[in-house]
């Protein structure tokens, strides 16, 4: 799983939308939706990992544990 996959879920799991995260993180519309090929700086995936209640570690471990 890549890591749009991984914040997708969550989203579904906690009945919010991806825009919402965004949103929460402080992001653009469309940012994480893009990560789906790659790109995604260590600031953001911070950011959202914030949002989501982890450490960006955590987000990382669950991308790299599919």
């Amino acid at each position: 799983m890549n890591i749009y996959d991984i914040i997708s879920a969550y989203c579904k799991d906690n009945k919010i939308s991806v825009s919402t995260l965004e949103k929460e993180s402080g992001l653009g519309t469309g940012t994480i939706y893009k990560w789906k090929d790659g790109g995604a700086t260590i600031d953001n995936i911070t950011k959202v990992a914030q949002a989501m209640g982890l450490k960006a570690s955590e987000l990382l471990e669950r991308v790299e544990n599919g």
